[in-house]
């Protein structure tokens, strides 16, 4: 049941009351309308007249970074084509400060979607132990080198103490065909 909170009567609300004068419910009407028009702002580019919703700058932004992920992925996925790094390889790690204390592991399944080119901390890549196979642990993907030297367009580790000791040969290495177009969950929360 409605109650008027000008009137108090029910059937009806303050907006629709007869008891009101019709210059006290226009000036009201105005009121709202102009505060509303002023509270409307974008939480993305903090702009008034839109929301987040409507957002020409947000969709730009978007693009652009699906766009830069697609370029990022197929050079990455050449790069992995080219070192045998994929499902089945058999990788050599140095897991202690002691160089001759190495580690072999088989990779067993890649996360695709957690390779983006502005994620360099995900650990998308499930590989089991050869001594401890019921144990697989997650060890992060490759990196591109940082330096402009020969390095900086080859998959490297970030601490260089894994390699790819038995590659698998390149037709084995298959991501779906969507992680191609640069679509992935791990987009920003900010262009969501």
């Amino acid at each position: 049941m409605r109650y008027c909170r000008y009137c108090g009567n029910t059937g009806h609300n303050r907006r629709t009351c007869p008891s009101r004068s019709q210059e006290s419910k226009n000036s009201d009407k105005q009121y709202m309308n102009r505060y509303r028009s002023k509270s409307r702002r974008c939480s993305f580019c903090y702009e008034t007249g839109h929301d987040r919703r409507k957002c020409e700058k947000l969709v730009v932004e978007r693009n652009e970074w699906i766009n830069q992920n697609a370029i990022y992925r197929e050079r990455f996925f050449e790069d992995m084509k080219r070192s045998g790094f994929g499902i089945g390889s058999l990788l050599r790690r140095n897991d202690s400060w002691k160089s001759e204390y190495k580690h072999y592991y088989i990779i067993k399944n890649i996360d695709w979607d957690s390779i983006n080119h502005d994620d360099t901390y995900s650990h998308p890549v499930f590989a089991a132990p050869i001594e401890d196979m019921e144990h697989p642990i997650h060890i992060p993907a490759p990196l591109y080198g940082l330096r402009d030297d020969v390095l900086a367009n080859q998959l490297r580790w970030r601490n260089n103490s894994t390699e790819v000791e038995n590659p698998v040969p390149e037709n084995t290495i298959k991501p779906p065909a969507e992680w191609f177009t640069g679509n992935s969950r791990g987009l920003p929360q900010r262009l969501k």
